[in-house]
C-alpha cells in the first residue's frame, strides 16, 4: 500500500552559512579551494530550499566583464530539476537576471528549473533574487527561511506552453477575424493575473475556452477533477488530502444571475436543519470552499469558472472579499461578516494558486453594474467573431466555413456596436451532415436564434434591421425570408451543383 503520510519536516540550515560560503567563494580565486567552498554553496541553498529532497545545485561566478557567457556555464553539469547559484559580483543584477531569464526561457534538455542570485552586501553575502517559472517554489521557500525580502522574477513555463494546444489555428493572412484567445495565452494570463475575465459578445466561445483550458489542465479528466465529484457532499475538511492534492487540477464551475448575492458566493445564515428549534447557522459559499481547497494542494492549480459575471451584482456578491481575491492580497486573510459554522473563524484566505477565471457577455446591459474596484482586479481578454473557428469546426468543408462567414459579416455589419455582434456559433451547424441537411439546420439556427436576436436590436436601435444576403444571384431578406427559402439558397451556394 503507498504510504501517503508526509514527510518528515526537514532541518534547514541557519542562514549564515549560505551567507558565510557564497562571500567566501566570491573571494577565492584558487581553483582547488574554490571547488569546495561552490559544493558548500550548493549544501547550504539544497538545505534552506530543498524542502526534503536533495536538489543538485550548480555554483558559478559572474563578473561585469563576463556575466552574459557565465551566466550560460554548466550545460554539460545539469540535468532536469537542477538549481544555478550565481555568485554576483558583477554590479549588474538587472543584467544578470535577464540572461537568467534567457537561460531558462526556453527550455533545454540541459538546462535548470531556477536560478539563485546572490550578491555582495554590507552584512556578507545575501541572496538578492530568484529566477523560476511560476509552478517553482524554491524562491518562496528562500524568502521564508532567509526572512529576506528577496526578488522573484519569473519565467512563463516551456513546458506548460508546450502542453497547451492554441483551440484554433493561425488566422490565415488575408484573414479579417479579429483578435482570438488561445488556451496557452489565457494560461499564461491567469498564471500572472489570477483572475481573468473573458469578455465578448454572445457566441463567441467563452465558456468554451474556460472549460477548454480546464479540460487540459485536467489532463481530459474532467469529471474526476470537478469539486463537486471529489467532495461528494462532505465537507472540505472531512477528505483526506490525497483526494483533492492528487488531481492535477482541481475545477468548479458556478452561473451567476441577478439573484446570486454575497450569501451564495462568500457566506451566509440559513436555518441549521439539525437544530430542534429555529436556530440559524453559517454555511460556505464557493469561494471559502475553492479556498480550502486550495490551501490544501499548495501550488497545484485550483480554479472557480463564474459564468457570466456580470449578470449579478459582483460588487455585492463579492463584498470584502474583494480584497481577498486582489492578487496584491493572496494569502493574507480577510473577515467576513459571519464565523465560519464549524469554528473555522471569521477570516477568508485566498490561495495564490487558486484562479478565477470568468465570462462576461458585452450584450448584456448589466456590465454597467461591474465598478471600477471590481474591474481592476481582473484582467479583461476580449474575444470576438474567428473565421478560424469556424474554418477549425468545419474541417475539410471549406465552402461552408466560406460561407458561414459570409453570413455572420453580414449579420454583424448591420449591428452598429461590436459588442453586440453575434459570435461564429450561431453559424455552426452540423459538420458531418449531407450538405441539404446542413443547409436545412443552418437556416433553422438564423430564422429561430439570430432573428429574434436581431428583432431586439432593431427596437433599441443597436441594428438597422435589414439584412440583406447575396445569394445564388438573389438578395435575400434574412429578416423576413422563410426557413425553406433560406436553405434553398444555401444549398444552391455552397452545392450549385446539388
Amino acid at each position: 500500500m503507498t504510504d501517503t503520510s508526509p514527510p518528515e519536516p526537514h532541518t534547514s540550515t541557519d542562514p549564515e552559512v549560505l551567507w558565510a560560503a557564497a562571500q567566501a567563494c566570491a573571494k577565492n580565486d584558487d581553483r582547488s579551494d574554490g571547488a569546495e567552498l561552490r559544493e558548500e554553496v550548493a549544501e547550504a541553498v539544497s538545505d534552506l530550499a530543498g524542502a526534503g529532497r536533495k536538489l543538485t545545485v550548480y555554483v558559478t561566478k559572474t563578473n561585469h566583464s563576463g556575466y552574459r557567457n557565465q551566466v550560460w556555464q554548466g550545460q554539460g553539469n545539469s540535468r532536469r530539476n537542477d538549481v544555478m547559484v550565481l555568485i554576483n559580483t558583477s554590479g549588474n543584477e538587472a543584467g544578470v537576471c535577464d540572461e537568467a531569464k534567457a537561460r531558462l526561457n526556453p527550455a533545454r534538455k540541459n538546462g535548470f528549473d531556477a536560478v539563485v542570485v546572490c550578491e555582495p552586501a554590507d552584512d556578507g553575502f545575501e541572496v538578492r533574487a530568484v529566477v523560476e517559472y511560476p509552478s517553482g517554489s524554491l524562491g518562496r521557500d528562500l524568502r521564508a527561511e532567509l526572512r529576506s525580502d528577496l526578488d522573484l522574477r519569473t519565467v512563463r513555463d516551456p513546458a506548460i506552453a508546450s502542453s497547451l494546444k492554441p483551440i484554433f489555428p493561425a488566422e490565415p493572412e488575408d484573414s479579417s477575424a479579429d483578435e482570438r484567445v488561445f488556451v496557452d495565452a489565457l494560461s499564461a494570463h491567469l498564471l500572472e493575473a489570477k483572475n481573468v475575465i473573458l469578455a465578448g459578445p454572445p457566441g463567441t466561445g467563452k465558456t468554451h475556452l474556460a472549460l477548454e483550458a480546464v479540460s487540459i489542465l485536467a489532463e481530459g479528466d474532467m469529471n474526476g477533477c470537478r469539486l463537486e465529484n471529489i467532495l461528494s457532499g462532505r465537507p472540505v475538511s472531512e477528505v483526506a488530502l490525497s483526494e483533492v492534492g492528487a488531481p492535477p487540477v482541481v475545477w468548479e464551475i458556478v452561473q451567476f444571475h441577478p439573484s446570486y448575492g454575497y450569501e451564495e458566493f462568500i457566506r451566509g445564515l440559513r436555518t441549521d436543519p439539525d437544530s430542534k428549534g429555529f436556530n440559524l447557522k453559517s454555511f460556505d459559499g464557493i469561494l471559502p470552499i475553492m479556498a480550502q481547497v486550495g490551501a490544501r494542494r499548495g501550488d497545484k492549480p485550483t480554479v472557480l469558472i463564474i459564468d457570466e459575471i456580470n449578470r449579478s451584482n459582483l460588487s455585492l456578491a463579492l463584498g470584502e472579499a474583494i480584497f481577498a481575491i486582489d492578487p496584491n492580497h493572496r494569502g493574507r486573510p480577510v473577515k467576513l461578516q459571519y464565523a465560519a459554522s464549524d469554528g473555522g473563524g471569521d477570516a477568508l484566505v485566498v490561495p495564490p494558486a487558486l484562479y478565477i477565471l470568468a465570462t462576461m457577455n458585452t450584450a448584456d446591459r448589466s456590465i454597467a453594474m461591474m465598478d471600477f474596484a471590481v474591474r481592476r482586479r481582473f484582467r479583461l481578454l476580449s474575444m470576438r467573431p474567428s473565421r478560424s473557428i469556424l474554418e477549425e469546426f468545419y474541417g475539410h468543408g471549406r465552402a461552408r466555413a466560406d460561407l458561414a462567414w459570409i453570413i455572420l459579416n453580414t449579420i454583424n455589419k448591420s449591428i452598429s456596436d461590436p459588442d453586440y455582434h453575434v459570435g461564429q456559433s450561431y453559424v455552426m451547424a452540423g459538420a458531418d451532415l449531407s450538405d441539404e441537411a446542413w443547409a436545412r439546420d443552418l437556416s433553422r439556427k438564423i430564422i429561430q436564434e439570430v432573428r429574434p436576436l436581431l428583432v431586439e436590436y432593431a427596437h433599441e436601435n443597436i441594428s438597422s434591421g435589414a439584412v440583406v444576403l447575396a445569394a445564388a444571384g438573389v438578395d435575400l431578406d434574412l429578416m423576413h425570408c422563410s426557413a425553406q427559402e433560406l436553405a434553398f439558397s444555401l444549398l444552391n451556394m455552397v452545392s450549385p451543383d446539388a
